[in-house]
C-alpha cells in the first residue's frame, strides 16, 4: 500500500522496520552532532571570555592550536556558527519571529549578521 508522506505529500512506499530503526539511528547522529557541535562553540566562549587557557597559554589562539589543532579562524568560526545555530533553532517547531537579519549574532559583536 502507497501512502502521502505526512509532510509533503509525496506519495512514498512504506518503510519496513529496518529502515525506520536506520532512519532513527540516523537521525539520532544529526541530533547529536548539532547538540555537540552548539556545545563545542559554547565551550569556547566560556573558556575564551574566562580566559580559562591563561595557566598553560598566553593567548587563546595557542591555547586552540596546541590543545586542539585547531587555528584561530576553525575556533572563531565555531564560536559564531553556533550561536547563530542556537538562535536559530526551533521554538516548539516555529522559528524565531524576530528579524534576524537585523541582529548581531555574532559571538565578539563583529556585526557578522543573516
Amino acid at each position: 500500500m502507497v501512502q502521502p508522506g505526512p509532510r509533503t505529500g509525496v506519495v512514498t512506499e512504506p518503510m519496513t522496520d529496518e529502515e525506520r530503526n536506520e532512519f532513527a539511528a540516523h537521525e539520532q547522529v544529526i541530533k547529536q552532532g548539532l547538540k555537540s557541535f552548539i556545545e563545542v562553540g559554547n565551550a569556547l566562549v566560556i573558556i575564551r571570555e574566562g580566559r580559562l587557557y591563561r595557566a598553560e597559554h598566553i593567548t587563546f589562539e595557542s591555547y586552540c592550536r596546541a590543545q586542539w589543532q585547531m587555528g584561530r579562524s576553525r575556533a572563531y568560526r565555531l564560536i559564531d556558527a553556533s550561536a547563530v545555530t542556537e538562535a536559530m533553532l526551533p521554538i516548539g517547531n516555529t522559528l524565531p519571529t524576530t528579524d534576524l537579519r537585523k541582529i548581531d549574532l555574532s559571538s565578539d559583536g563583529s556585526g557578522v549578521a543573516l
